[in-house]
């Protein structure tokens, strides 16, 4: 029968193991992946509205930039 200092010891080396690996191994990965990256608005006050499409576009698209008719970039 294992005595309680033996169970703490086992407990608090699967703890430095854990702790370990992910200060090793996890953190780095979920830190390229962006996680806990802060998301910082810009050039959102230079947008030029365009109904046909989703998103605000820049305006200095020209009709050359794929292949769009000049109708869309006024």
């Amino acid at each position: 029968m294992p005595t309680l200092y033996s169970v703490l010891n086992f407990i608090a080396l699967l703890v430095a193991i854990v702790g370990g690996s992910w200060e090793l191994l996890v953190k780095p990965r979920l830190t390229q992946l962006g996680y806990g990256r802060a998301l910082v608005p810009t050039n959102n006050g230079y947008c030029k509205k365009v109904p046909e499409l989703a998103a605000c576009e820049s305006e200095s698209l020209s009709s050359r930039h794929h292949g769009m008719p000049p109708s869309f970039l006024r």
